[in-house]
C-alpha cells in the first residue's frame, strides 16, 4: 500500500482488486487494494464501497470499554459466613 494510494482511498477514490473479485447470488463483489474496504459491482460497471451498517458512537464505544474493565478488575463478592460481623 502506497502513501498515494492512502490518499486517494481517505478522499473516496478506492481501487477495485480483481485478484479477489467473486461473483455471488447478488452480483460481483471485491474489496478495495489498498484499505480492504468492501465493494460491490453496479449496474453499468461501475464499483463502489459497499453501506455499513451505523456502529455505536465514540461515546457509547468508550463506555462500553469502560464496562468491560471493570468487569475483569472486579473479584467476586465474599461469601458472608455467620460469624462475619456486618
Amino acid at each position: 500500500m502506497s502513501f498515494f494510494s492512502t490518499i486517494l482511498c481517505r478522499l473516496g477514490f478506492h481501487m477495485r482488486s480483481r485478484r479477489k473479485a467473486k461473483q455471488t447470488e447478488a452480483g460481483w463483489k471485491s474489496v478495495c487494494r489498498s484499505c480492504g474496504e468492501p465493494m460491490i459491482k453496479l449496474k453499468g460497471g461501475d464499483w463502489r464501497v459497499m453501506l455499513k451498517a451505523p456502529g455505536p458512537s465514540r461515546a457509547e464505544r468508550l463506555k462500553q470499554r469502560e464496562a468491560e474493565a471493570r468487569r475483569r478488575r472486579m473479584p467476586p463478592p465474599r461469601r458472608r459466613r455467620p460469624g462475619d460481623r456486618a
